[in-house]
């Protein structure tokens, strides 16, 4: 066998095996949208400042496979007309109804959403509700 014939197999089982790892690993991934008042909201801020900020809870996230997408509605600062559109689209699609902050645990596969309450937890309360809810499988 050619050496060019041997690479170009070898090349093809591992693109194969990243595709499965791939697929894989996207049925069990999350995204975490936080529908948030940036510059007016107290809890909003709180929960960026005591929770999605610390290091314990983003190191959780990226171990869990979680990105986190803030989805927010300033009344001062004006977004770009796609943000605001994007923003209100997600609104609408996971029926948002403006209670800030909102935090949804959606299984990236699925489309499925769970709200996670944020009640003023610390770092290890609300991950302890995130995986929580991924244990439910929404």
């Amino acid at each position: 066998m050619k050496p060019f014939t041997r690479s170009f197999r070898h090349l093809a089982v591992l693109l194969a095996f990243c595709s499965l790892s791939f697929l894989s690993a996207q049925e069990n991934t999350y995204r975490l949208l936080v529908f948030e008042g940036s510059d007016w909201c107290a809890n909003c801020r709180r929960l960026e400042k005591k929770v999605l900020s610390k290091e314990l809870t983003q190191a959780f996230f990226e171990e869990k496979g979680i990105a986190v997408q803030k989805v927010d509605f300033p009344q001062r600062k004006k977004l770009d007309a796609e943000v605001l559109a994007q923003n209100k689209a997600l609104a609408e699609r996971y029926g948002f109804r403006g209670v800030f902050p909102t935090v949804l645990l959606v299984k990236t596969s699925s489309d499925e959403s769970q709200t996670i309450p944020y009640r003023n937890q610390n770092p290890e309360e609300f991950i302890e509700l995130v995986t929580s809810a991924i244990q439910r499988k929404p």
